[in-house]
């Protein structure tokens, strides 16, 4: 076994440190709801859900496997998956990924934009030849653990924050979430490789999610310095691949919904 060293020792446990600290503000946003405290935002909503996008609640499993398959279909017979099958989806077959894990889609039962999101996710599953994923969003509710475990997929137990590491090539299914979410991700897979100054752990990622330097664009250079320190060196070194226009899908999609506006592939 190679010996690490010092530097290495050092990001590792400075790594572990910052999911700590986001574990730490996850149970106490539980057990203190009316704190004013900016860190009790972990842990509860990943990504914004707007009531326009929210159908009746679905109580209903075989209801809400209609309303997938339908959205399903229609993703299949669009433009818009057409054009990801030759600009996109290649890439992701040619990357090898052996694991999905999905962060942030939302409440299946309830959203009309996470059924599409959903409905997306499945697609990707068949085209790469996968027929198991990890999911996880702290505002799932039974039912939509329901449909996890109908379609064969593992709901994580416990809130990781995003600070999972990926032992294999993993696809993080993230479309939307909140800037923590990539930074956790990018830090829990941060290890160097001293030969070519690269971060070799980042090698073995590829996200689906916003495109990091629009995300960046947004932010000022004290938050930025502060709360996505990573986001910043990872904007430099990654390939990205940006998903087509939403119109593409349909009409009343791209006007009401819009699950996939600014979202890519990203690479490293």
């Amino acid at each position: 076994m190679i010996k690490k060293s010092r530097k290495e020792r050092r990001k590792e446990k400075k790594a572990k440190q910052y999911c700590e600290q986001l574990e730490y503000h996850s149970d106490s946003s539980n057990s203190s709801e009316n704190s004013n405290d900016s860190s009790n935002k972990l842990g509860k909503n990943w990504t914004k859900i707007e009531n326009k996008n929210k159908t009746e609640p679905n109580t209903n499993l075989k209801n809400i496997l209609k309303l997938i398959y339908l959205q399903k279909k229609l993703l299949l017979n669009s433009q818009f998956y057409a054009k990801l099958n030759v600009e996109v989806i290649p890439k992701l077959k040619d990357f090898g990924v052996m694991e999905i894990v999905a962060y942030g889609i939302g409440m299946i039962s309830e959203s009309r934009t996470s059924q599409l999101q959903f409905a997306f996710l499945l697609l990707l599953m068949e085209e790469l030849g996968l027929d198991q994923a990890y999911a996880f969003d702290p505002v799932s509710n039974e039912h939509d653990k329901e449909v996890y475990s109908h379609y064969g997929m593992s709901y994580i137990d416990k809130n990781e924050n995003g600070c999972r590491v990926a032992t294999e090539k993993t696809l993080f299914y993230m479309p939307h979430c909140e800037g923590f979410l990539y930074e956790s991700v990018l830090v829990a897979n941060k290890t160097e490789d001293i030969s070519n100054k690269c971060f070799d752990g980042w090698k073995k990622l590829a996200i689906v999610g916003n495109n990091f330097s629009e995300f960046l664009d947004k932010q000022s250079v004290h938050k930025i310095s502060k709360l996505y320190p990573n986001l910043d060196v990872a904007k430099d070194i990654a390939q990205s691949s940006s998903f087509p226009d939403e119109e593409m899908y349909g009409k009343e999609w791209s006007v009401s919904h819009h699950p996939f506006n600014d979202t890519s592939l990203i690479m490293f």
